[in-house]
């Protein structure tokens, strides 16, 4: 049997509140500029990680 894993990173755009999702293994997610695929607005490090807010209420990626 062979088998594969995923890294999926989820991105919350603070300029129009909509998101998107890349998948990728060896990205630096850190040092990264990334643009929002539907505003263009341009997201520069330092970036935050708020994974674990997911669960407690339906959504709160802008959390803080």
């Amino acid at each position: 049997m062979n088998y594969s894993t995923e890294i999926i990173y989820h991105f919350s755009c603070m300029s129009c509140d909509l998101w998107w999702s890349i998948a990728g293994e060896n990205i630096s997610i850190e040092k990264k500029t990334w643009a929002c695929p539907w505003c263009g607005h341009e997201h520069k490090p330092p970036h935050r990680d708020v994974s674990h807010y997911f669960g407690e209420t339906q959504s709160q990626r802008q959390v803080g």
